[in-house]
């Protein structure tokens, strides 16, 4: 199997597993809510660490992560509100979905498929409301 079969494969795997948590069987909202969530962590993190917790994202995920990605303006600064408004704009044809349980269900999954120590370091740098999510 080569490198792209095998990084499709995990990272559909991610999408299955992500999908069962939510208790969906809708694996694009799944998508939607891990891109969403993938954009808001990633965008309050300094470089360094973006680098670093996306190294251990499957390589096709890891596309995801970086998708539109502006590194000049990292780490950025707004407030809990705004994160949940930011999630809760990918859903724009869903407006029930609850963007606290989608990043608290995507961030308890990273703390399951990403080193500890990689999250020690997120959480350590992230605002207070973050920090509640894990």
């Amino acid at each position: 199997m080569n490198i792209f079969q095998k990084t499709i494969q995990k990272s559909n795997a991610w999408i299955r597993e992500l999908n069962k948590r939510f208790g969906w069987n809708d694996e694009h909202k799944t998508y939607l809510a891990l891109k969403a969530t993938f954009h808001e962590l990633r965008d309050k993190l300094t470089l360094k660490e973006v680098a670093d917790f996306s190294s251990q994202l499957p390589m096709l995920l890891r596309g995801l992560f970086f998708e539109g990605w502006s590194p000049k303006e990292q780490p950025k600064k707004y407030d809990e509100k705004e994160f949940f408004e930011n999630i809760h704009n990918y859903f724009k044809k869903d407006p029930k979905v609850d963007p606290y349980k989608i990043s608290k269900t995507v961030f308890k999954f990273f703390s399951d498929k990403i080193s500890s120590g990689e999250i020690k370091d997120i959480k350590s740098i992230l605002p207070d409301y973050f920090k509640k999510l894990w």
